[in-house]
């Protein structure tokens, strides 16, 4: 998954956003990823994960965000767990193994820096 890439600057109301997305998934999966616009070198996506629905462990190979937009989820990351309340959120380094359990219906911001 490409995020749409901008050269300029963009206004993205997230909590708007993220609630749309949450109503159009409707608890109708346990995941679902929506991309969003993104410079060159990021990617950005909402993650939408119903109530006890999970990620499992993996990595990704640049440096990630994750920020909790509405919900609550459970990061666990490098051998420590995570609750992220809204509005919180967790930075990890490359290669850093890591996984989701959304305690509620969540709506999860991140962002990944690509590496070539």
């Amino acid at each position: 998954m490409r995020s749409e890439v901008f050269d300029t600057a963009l206004a993205v109301d997230l909590g708007k956003a993220a609630l749309d997305f949450a109503a159009e998934v409707g608890g109708s999966t346990e995941r679902k990823k929506k991309s969003l616009p993104a410079p060159a070198g990021l990617q950005t996506f909402f993650l939408y994960i119903r109530a006890q629905g999970h990620v499992p462990e993996h990595t990704v190979s640049g440096p990630i965000t994750i920020q909790n937009i509405f919900g609550r989820a459970s990061i666990t990351a490098a051998g420590h767990n995570h609750d992220l309340e809204e509005g919180q959120m967790v930075a990890l380094a490359a290669g850093i193994p890591h996984g989701v359990l959304a305690t509620r219906e969540t709506v999860l911001l991140v962002t990944h820096a690509l590496r070539d």
